[in-house]
């Protein structure tokens, strides 16, 4: 498991470094006014995106109302020949041009509308046709084909609108310097509309950079919030994550909001609710007046005033991984625009989400133990090594308890190994119950187990230890057939550094010690290695 989760985000990372680097490149189109170049370059960033052999493009003339191939990659020297067409009634561009969306073709070879004998001839079997229009304008069509079966991921999908939305806009500008038919006033506009895309795409770029280059989970969330309320020029965000075992959202981040926003933000999504009907929206889902929008009733953001508030769904590979939320505190309407980025950033926000939440765990699988979910042998190593150096630097000490259950073999003889793990397990939960924050609490190996308190000296180390010890005595572990109401002792050793060991093996050697001593004493019991040395 954990080797196919490593393999996960190395594929996401794959898919992060080329997205920063396409954004760089679409970048560098704006100054591009040779058509012939503009669309060389276009068409090779489009092969690029989908990892595909060969690709197209069309320009439209408006004024003869005809389609005539401009640029080709991957094709026979006669593909270029094809020449012009018309846009035919009922035909797949009529088709394509009016739902104004991508048209994919897994198989040529069963699809009815595809029936040019040219990209037959030469091989084509499987296409994504996207249209080129700008202010509403056709401008053209893009081909991406491979000359196998396949089907293209949403991930190419996203990728190509962008580059499609864009490329119409930069052929458009290229054509109007070109022929210089437009007005000093039109291209101005132009300009302008160049320069909104421009900050669009830089605001996706540095989202790219920035995530490329962490892992943590918290930055990620927090910089992709700032990235959200920026374009959309909202003063408050937020992002909850979901999850799929209780079926509820948490809040994990905001921006704009009071302090106590996040404080146990917890709510299941309910069947008729907004959070329902946010995840089954297919586009992001505007509330401009809150007041007059009746699922809009949770208390705790009535509190915060929100008056208005857009949000999407953050989905990875059909699995939801959270919402993405940008609020304002005074009614107001959304524009085409900033929807279309925002849901961009939503699809882009759920793939680096689920990377840092798969390499967080991938690192939490090597720290700690399988059954228990206490940290393991290796992790307590490490970190006992590490206070210890901490209590040299500062003068401090260090605390070291071992703990063994009391019969355990008799325990696992008698009512077999699974009983015998939900031991296990039930005793790691007392441990986390009545151990501090700082505490460290480990399984040294099969029934024992550790615990390391930091700036602890003797007398608060064992108030520690007996409270362990009488929470675990005191526990129903409920299994049927257990003598004495089903209860399980434990014995304790603890040692204390510097004042009983000099170093990180001596320290173990004498708490160890000092199990022993309580084991051969009776049991259900606390010694530390002082007593030890005071019997002798």
């Amino acid at each position: 498991m954990k080797k196919k989760l490593e393999k996960t985000i190395e594929n996401s990372t794959d898919v992060l470094q080329g997205f920063a680097s396409i954004l760089e490149e679409i970048k560098n189109l704006v100054s591009t006014l040779d058509i012939d170049t503009l669309l060389q370059k276009i068409l090779s960033l489009s092969l690029a995106v989908t990892k595909s052999p060969s690709g197209s493009i069309a320009l439209y003339n408006d004024k003869t109302e005809t389609f005539r191939m401009r640029a080709a990659k991957g094709f026979s020297e006669k593909f270029l020949e094809i020449g012009e067409w018309k846009l035919r009634s009922g035909g797949m561009h009529e088709k394509i041009l009016s739902g104004n969306e991508p048209y994919i073709v897994a198989n040529t070879a069963t699809e009815k509308s595809f029936s040019n004998p040219l990209a037959v001839k030469e091989g084509i079997k499987s296409i994504i046709v996207i249209p080129l229009t700008f202010e509403g304008k056709i401008i053209g069509m893009m081909y991406v084909d491979d000359f196998v079966e396949r089907d293209f991921s949403d991930i190419n999908l996203h990728l190509l609108s962008i580059l499609s939305s864009f490329a119409a806009m930069a052929i458009d500008n290229a054509l109007t310097h070109l022929n210089l038919k437009k007005s000093f006033s039109k291209l101005e506009n132009a300009n302008k509309e160049l320069d909104r895309k421009v900050f669009e795409f830089k605001s996706l770029f540095n989202v790219a950079n920035f995530v490329g280059s962490t892992l943590d989970l918290d930055n990620i969330l927090q910089f992709i919030l700032q990235s959200a309320t920026h374009i959309t020029k909202c003063p408050a965000g937020s992002i909850a994550l979901y999850d799929h075992v209780e079926n509820e959202l948490a809040m994990q981040s905001s921006i704009g909001f009071s302090d106590n926003f996040l404080k146990e933000v917890k709510w299941k999504v309910r069947e008729k609710g907004i959070t329902k009907d946010i995840l089954t929206s297919k586009e992001p889902l505007v509330v401009s007046d809150t007041n007059l929008d009746s699922r809009f009733n949770n208390p705790i953001a009535l509190k915060e005033n929100i008056q208005s508030m857009m949000a999407v769904p953050l989905i990875y590979q059909d699995e939801v991984v959270g919402i993405i939320y940008v609020d304002d505190f005074k009614c107001r309407e959304f524009s085409r625009d900033e929807k279309n980025l925002f849901s961009v950033l939503s699809t882009y926000a759920a793939m680096v989400i689920k990377n840092a939440q798969l390499h967080k765990r991938t690192k939490q699988l090597a720290i700690t133990d399988g059954l228990t979910g206490l940290y393991n042998h290796q992790f307590f190593q490490e970190n006992l090594e590490a206070e210890i150096t901490r209590t040299k630097r500062y003068n401090h000490y260090v605390s070291l308890l071992i703990l063994d259950i009391d019969y355990f073999k008799k325990y696992n003889d008698t009512y077999g190994h699974v009983q015998g793990d939900n031991i296990l397990k039930g005793l790691s939960q007392i441990l986390n119950e009545t151990t501090r924050e700082i505490d460290i609490v480990a399984r040294y190996g099969g029934e024992e187990f550790v615990i390391i308190l930091p700036e602890t000296e003797k007398k608060k180390a064992l108030s520690i230890a007996e409270r362990t010890r009488r929470s675990i005595e005191e526990f129903d572990f409920s299994i049927k057939g257990f003598p004495e109401g089903n209860r399980i002792t434990v014995s304790i050793g603890g040692a204390v550094y510097p004042t009983n060991a000099s170093s990180q093996v001596k320290l173990i050697e004498r708490a160890d010690a000092a199990l022993y001593k309580s084991k051969d004493t009776g049991r259900n019991k606390v010694t530390f290695y002082d007593d030890i040395k005071d019997d002798e």
